[in-house]
């Protein structure tokens, strides 16, 4: 499992590399042919926006770097959760913003392929300074977790979208919309 969790966290690090300087050709290795991505804001990304944005070079990044990185394997499936800072260009815009994520793997006969991945809103200035540790952890301490996904702490709505039928070729879309509360419980993980 230690194996499987390094093997991933490259893979992830390599990912964000490739986006940094747009190298379409191993985010098209990287990403499942089914991958999506949804954003803090709600935008759905596929694999062909990804790539095809890479290839046109439409974003210039002058950082796409992770920070407090952790891994998570379960059987066949990983899921790493990250701070990302992005700064650069898009469309002559620049932006400068740091945001938590979730990235989720899956294990397939030709090795570990990014899925899922889905990204808070960017954080406040005062949390994304570059000192930000989550609550709960010093630095040097080895993290236990419980607090990694804090920021999802609030009432949200929410839109999903999901295939019926998973890894089968099919192109059947269930979508599901919710008002969604998470709190803290017991003072520690929220649900």
């Amino acid at each position: 499992m230690d194996d499987d969790k390094k093997r991933v966290a490259v893979l992830d690090t390599e990912y964000q590399a490739a986006v940094k300087i747009n190298d379409a050709s191993a985010m098209n290795r990287i990403l499942a042919d089914d991958f999506i991505l949804v954003t803090g804001s709600g935008k759905a990304y596929t694999k062909a926006d990804m790539v095809n944005d890479a290839t046109d070079a439409a974003t210039s990044y002058e950082r796409n770097d992770e920070d407090i990185q952790t891994v998570r394997v379960w059987g066949n499936t990983a899921v790493v959760t990250a701070m990302l800072w992005e700064k650069g260009t898009t469309n002559g815009r620049s932006f400068d913003r740091k945001f938590w994520f979730s990235d989720t793997y899956i294990r397939t006969s030709v090795g570990w392929k990014y899925v899922f991945g889905q990204s808070s809103l960017p954080l406040a200035d005062t949390v994304a300074s570059g000192s930000f540790t989550p609550a709960g952890s010093d630095a040097g301490t080895k993290r236990d977790g419980q607090h990694d996904f804090d920021f999802e702490i609030g009432t949200w709505k929410s839109h999903a979208s999901r295939r019926l039928h998973p890894l089968t070729g099919s192109t059947t879309w269930v979508e599901m919309e919710a008002n969604v509360v998470i709190r803290k419980v017991w003072n520690a993980a929220p649900i």
